[in-house]
């Protein structure tokens, strides 16, 4: 929060977990699952796999709203 000069309220990971899947159809399967048991937060969903970073990094990104 320092570092990035924001506020509490402007934290959206203060609980973050991550998923590892192979193949691409188990990733998108994973997301929907995700999105279906928790709200997506617009805006906040990066597909790396559609566009691959340049060292050819995969992977899909989003943020959900959770009970804490």
């Amino acid at each position: 929060m320092k570092e990035q000069n924001i506020d509490f309220d402007q934290v959206y990971d203060i609980t973050a977990s991550g998923l590892l899947s192979t193949p691409l159809k188990s990733a998108m399967t994973c997301w929907a699952i995700i999105h279906s048991l928790w709200k997506p937060i617009p805006g906040k969903f990066k597909d790396y796999i559609g566009l691959p970073k340049e060292n050819m990094y995969q992977s899909l990104h989003t943020s959900v709203i959770g009970l804490m």
